[in-house]
Order: C-alpha cells, then structure tokens, then sequence
C-alpha cells in the first residue's frame, strides 16, 4: 500500500466487514450508523485504493494488510449429540480463499495439541492469501511483478480438495419440507421457521447454534406456513407469505426479533405470495415472482421498513418461481427456477438504480436448467447448487461465465440453505434420504497452522 494512502480506523472497520460478506445494512446495525453513512465510507475508501467494487476492495484489503486475518473454530465432530454440554474450543485455524483446484502443503489435519504461536507466520498468511487473490480473482494493473506466478503452488485433484470443504452437522430433530432458513448475523446463528411435517404445516421454531453444532426448538410460529423464505433486516427476520395447510398463499408479512423473541405482523403484500425468491438488498426486502395461487407470477415487491411500505420494481423478464437469488458485489442476481415449460437455465442481474430505470439485464444461463436451485454469495461470488444434478456452480462476473464443481456423492444437499460467516448450511427435507440431514460447505479454504 502506498504511504500516500490514509485508512482511518472506522474506514478499517467498514473494510474489516467487507471482508466478511456483511452487507450495508449489516455494517450500519453492528457499527450503529447509518446505511447511508456506510455508501459514503464506502465511496471514500473505493476512491483512496483505487477499486470499484465490494470484491476488489476486499481483495486489496487483504493483499495489503488492510485487516487482519480472521480466526474461527473448527467444525464440532458430527457425533455430538443434540443437547449436548458446551465442548471445549478446538484450536483455531486461518482462513484463506483459495480456489478448490489449488491447496498448499499447510493443509493438513490439526494435531490435537493447542496451536502454538509463530510470529511469523501470519505475515507468511497474508502474503500468500494476497497473492492469491491477486492473482486468481482480480486483474490487478498494479504490482503485477509482485505477484508469485500459480504454478508455484502444489495441486492436487480437485475432487479431494473439494470434499475437504464439507462437513456433517448435527441433524434437525424434526424434519420437514419446504421450511424458510435464515441467518442471524448478530448472534452467529441460524433460524428455521415452518415447513411441511407429517401432512401439516409445524409451527415449530428451531435456532442453531454452528459452535455447538446444537438445534434448539424455541417455540411456536403464530402463523405457520410452507413454501416461504426469511431474510434477516435491521436485527429482525422477516417471513412474508406462504402457504398454510390447505395450500392457501397468504399475504401476511410476519417478523421476529430473536433478542426479544417476540413476533409481530408488517403492513401486508400488495398481493399473496408464496414460492419466491427472496433477499435483502440495501436495506430494503426484495420480493421476485412465485406463485399466487393459481399462476406464476413476474411481479417484483419492495418493502422498506423505514415507511413500513411496499412498492412495486422492475417485473421480470418471464413468470417464474422457486428462483435462487443473491446479492453480490453490489448486484442482485436472480438464477435458475421454473416456468411453465420447466426448469429453467435463465440468469438476470438487477444493477443498483436499475429497479428505478433499465430493469433486469441478462446475464449467461447455467450449464443446465436447475428448478430448485440453493442460491448464496461468498466473497462477491455467486454460488448455485442443485440438489437433483448435484452439481455446484460459481459465477465469474468479470468473464460472464459458470464454471461447474462437483458434490461429494455421500453429502446430503437441499435447496433449503442458508449462508452465515464463511460457510454455507444445507437442511435436507423429509424426501431425502437422510431427512434432516445437515451438511456445511467452506468456499474459504481452511488451512491449519501447525
């Protein structure tokens, strides 16, 4: 980094956050400031480094030593069982973004004694999680000499590194289809809500907790439904619509606080809706297609919860649901789905003013069609995941391409899933054949330091 260049320390707070996924309206709630506050810090420092997106200002965070690295704890054995007491915090490990092809010699399983301290080792960390970044996901026009060329770096097969990235975790105690998953950031935990058990929509609420690998029923949902989705907002989970039961669709907007636990109801959907894709996009909640009842729908729905309000967006190209959709470098992206025809290999992305102006722009389609498709963004990047073809794909913006990755075969996915910190959770439903089944992916490669 250049002398010239003066990060002030809530700029490495903001940048720290980035770093992490967390959105503008995550960074306003932890650091309690505004989300408008948080675009002009963000604009500031876009204009001191010399990027122009969310990813490369992670990226050149890290290459320069913007932030520090992140520690975590590893994973509980999956054997614990549910209700467990509090284990012991294993040794914690750094954490890298490597690509799933390359892995170095450092990865490998911890010894069981506490990590020791090396002073110089998280320099040596820094600088290898820079270089590769530098080099795998940004065309950096400067320092380019800096950089130590990829065949460097040892490989091995693809398919080895990427079952290193997954794990088994407790499994749900009381299965069921269709449930809506959300993460709460604050907390570090996740949240599942509704679903179809047993012929009935269950009112059952469960929270879990991933350093206890622990599920914990808190209650009943006072209105319970199926085919729903949940997004957390401004400390809160919104839930809108579904489907009770007897298949009705609703146009109820519920919503829990877990640090009160206390439920509430939101001024209703212009419309009922049920099986849509759904996310929170600069602060505002985004609701895409579905189905009304009796047909697909294109209509897209805004809710602010500043004016308590809905508005109406840019509808989309074509009628659809059971769409995968996710917020990435800025962007909303809208994946995959079905239609009347079937499964659907579209892709759109809604740029930030768009919703106002242009509309949807088409990106390239998937590789294959995936009606039910598990959508969720790490490090700026969109990730697919279909649980039929069992087939994984990541979106290179830059190049607007998919590149594909495989699925252990023995590992249960859904397309129930939910991102939190730098993994991604997958519930089975009552259909798969592991009902409830948890499993967690780590797009971040962990590399254990001796």
């Amino acid at each position: 980094m250049s002398n010239d260049i003066q990060i002030s320390e809530r700029e490495r707070e903001i940048l720290r956050l980035v770093v992490t996924g967390a959105t503008n309206q995550q960074i306003a709630l932890q650091l309690d400031i505004s989300v408008n506050t948080v675009k002009v810090h963000l604009r500031n420092i876009f204009s001191k480094i010399g990027v122009v997106s969310r990813t490369e200002a992670a990226a050149y965070a890290l290459r320069h030593g913007l932030v520090p690295m992140r520690t975590t704890a590893a994973p509980q054995p999956t054997a614990e069982p549910i209700g467990a007491p509090e284990q012991i915090a294993p040794p914690t490990v750094a954490e890298t973004a490597l690509p799933e092809e390359v892995v170095t010699t450092a990865a490998a399983e911890p010894a069981p004694a506490p990590v020791r301290s090396w002073p110089w080792l998280p320099l040596v960390g820094l600088l290898l999680l820079g270089a590769l970044l530098s080099t795998l996901l940004l065309p950096w026009p400067r320092d380019a000499a800096e950089q130590p060329p990829l065949a460097a770096l040892p490989t091995i097969p693809s398919s080895a590194t990427n079952t290193s990235r997954w794990s088994s975790r407790a499994p749900l105690p009381s299965p069921r289809d269709h449930m809506a998953l959300a993460a709460f950031d604050l907390q570090q935990e996740i949240y599942l809500f509704g679903g179809l058990r047993q012929g009935r929509v269950s009112g059952e609420v469960y929270r879990y907790d991933p350093l206890d690998n622990l599920w914990v029923s808190i209650g009943e949902q006072p209105d319970p439904v199926q085919h729903a989705a949940a997004v957390t907002l401004r400390g809160k989970i919104y839930l809108p619509g579904g489907e009770d039961t007897n298949g009705n669709v609703q146009d109820r907007l519920t919503i829990y606080d877990p640090r009160s636990r206390r439920w509430s109801l939101g001024p209703p959907l212009p419309e009922p809706r049920s099986r849509y894709a759904l996310v929170n996009w600069e602060g505002r909640i985004y609701l895409i297609g579905g189905w009304d009842g009796q047909a697909m729908r294109a209509e897209v729905f805004i809710f602010d919860p500043e004016t308590e309000r809905w508005s109406q967006g840019p509808a989309l190209p074509r009628a659809c649901r059971h769409a995968g959709a996710v917020i990435a470098a800025g962007r909303l992206y809208l994946i995959g789905g079905e239609d009347a025809t079937g499964p659907l290999r579209d892709g759109w992305r809604l740029d930030p003013g768009d919703e106002l102006s242009r509309g949807w722009s088409g990106i390239a389609p998937l590789p294959e069609a995936v009606g039910l498709p598990a959508a969720v963004a790490q490090l700026g990047m969109p990730l697919i995941f279909d649980p039929v073809g069992r087939t994984g794909f990541r979106y290179d913006q830059a190049a607007d391409a998919w590149q594909s990755f495989t699925i252990p075969d023995a590992t249960p996915i859904a397309s129930s899933a939910v991102a939190l910190d730098t993994g991604i959770y997958f519930v089975t439903g009552m259909t798969s054949s592991q009902p409830g089944a948890v499993s967690n992916y780590q797009p971040i490669f962990t590399v254990f330091l001796p």
